[in-house]
């Protein structure tokens, strides 16, 4: 990334920073998955318990009506005695008034004494395996209450033991039995299901487990789907109650999820296009044209970033500056180089001409001791060039006769003192051991 340029690294900040707000509409969306998810199975809770209680409530009457005639001096005798007329007056009329199908009524060694139906229902009182199933749940005082299955569908069934009018607490042994039955209609589920406001089915305990992919899609859909069991004597299922309706709120959180989503998403196209454009405007332009001035050398490329106000301008000033130092540095470096070149030629003419006339020229840094040899080193001392390069001060004292060395110190001091010329005569050993003048 260090080598990244400027507008990648400003696009990949853009980038995430785009990420981090869609993440954060992502969680959104998660939270209201959430919500819609903890708010179907508040409302899947409710309404199933607002059914159970209609249906408590729906067969409230049906219950009195087992409840109260099995609580009867009279029942104890109709029993007995298998009156039709009084049947007919007292339970075959009451069907109405108590939302009942079908009635029966059992003396307490199970033999059947009088049966009855509604209109329409009559096939009950032929289907022994109902009249068996009844007569095997006629035990001691108990009442019961249970869902039965029957020719003509799914049957609801109250049983309570007849016994005198002054045993106000049921206590006393059972004198016969009155069974009280309601069948579960088209009828009663539409009723049910428009108290509660679903959509009900009756559908058998097998096929539960086929009805949980239903149940995923409902949910996933917004779709209220709970079940109730109906249990039979024995307290397992003999059929299920199935509901479901669509979910208003649901809708309406749906709709705002999705309006939510539309808004996010357009505002960050916004966000895109906004800060494509300044990128562009603001940084991408300035940078283009601050390189272009750096590779040209052109100083009216740096004029347009001042002209067009951008926050570049100072940088266009610093790399204009940096330019004619630039160009006044090459000059100066060409400059003295020319004139390194000039004073190279000049120093090879000059020692030319002293080697040509047999000269020896030298220079003496007064600081270091050092001296610089020209001219005709060989012809005069004897010794080459490269030999007599490492002759300084000191050994150039050395090398001059004893008797000559005093006056040429003396006279070299005098002059490095007075800073003038001077001129001396001396002898100094040659390369053969020998003295010259000089």
């Amino acid at each position: 990334m260090r080598h990244w340029k400027t507008q990648t690294k400003l696009l990949v900040l853009t980038g995430l920073v785009i990420g981090i707000f869609l993440s954060g509409v992502w969680f959104l969306q998660r939270s209201w998955e959430k919500q819609m998810a903890f708010q179907w199975e508040e409302e899947n809770k409710e309404r199933a318990l607002f059914l159970s209680r209609t249906m408590d409530i729906l067969g409230r009457q049906s219950h009195v009506f087992a409840y109260d005639y099995s609580y009867w001096d009279e029942m104890i005798a109709f029993v007995r005695t298998g009156d039709t007329t009084w049947a007919q007056e007292n339970i075959a009329s009451s069907f109405e008034t108590y939302q009942a199908d079908v009635a029966w009524a059992f003396k307490t060694d199970g033999r059947l004494t009088y049966a009855t139906t509604v209109p329409g229902a009559e096939a009950l009182l032929q289907d022994h395996h109902l009249e068996d199933n009844l007569r095997r749940t006629l035990v001691g005082n108990s009442f019961g209450h249970y869902f039965t299955t029957t020719i003509l569908g799914v049957l609801e069934v109250w049983i309570a033991p007849v016994q005198p009018t002054a045993d106000n607490k049921r206590a006393t042994p059972a004198q016969g039995y009155f069974v009280v039955g309601k069948l579960w209609t088209e009828d009663v589920l539409a009723t049910l299901g428009a108290t509660v406001m679903v959509d009900i089915r009756i559908m058998n305990p097998g096929a539960e487990e086929a009805d949980a992919h239903a149940v995923e899609e409902d949910r996933r859909k917004g779709i209220l789907h709970f079940t109730h069991p109906l249990n039979g004597a024995d307290g397992r299922p003999v059929a299920i109650l199935v509901c479901h309706e669509p979910m208003g709120l649901f809708d309406a959180l749906k709709d705002t999820g999705r309006n939510r989503l539309i808004y996010m998403g357009a505002f960050i196209l916004g966000i895109i296009i906004v800060l494509t454009f300044s990128l562009h405007r603001w940084v991408s332009l300035p940078l283009k044209y601050v390189m272009e001035g750096l590779r040209t050398g052109n100083q009216a490329v740096f004029d347009r970033l001042a002209d067009a106000g951008f926050e570049f301008e100072r940088i266009g000033e610093l790399a204009a500056e940096f330019i004619a130092q630039k160009a006044d540095l090459e000059a100066e470096i060409a400059d003295r180089k020319r004139s390194e070149d000039e004073l190279r030629a000049s120093e090879t003419r000059f020692r030319l001409v002293a080697e040509q006339v047999g000269q020896l020229i030298y220079d003496w840094d007064c600081g270091t001791g050092a001296i610089v040899w020209a001219g005709a080193i060989e012809t005069i001392t004897g010794f080459t060039a490269d030999e007599y390069r490492s002759v300084d001060i000191n050994e150039w004292e050395r090398m001059i006769h004893p008797d000559d060395r005093q006056a040429a110190s003396d006279a070299l001091a005098a002059s490095a003192k007075a800073v003038g010329q001077y001129a001396v005569e001396y002898r100094a050993r040659s390369a053969g051991g020998a003295a010259r003048r000089g």
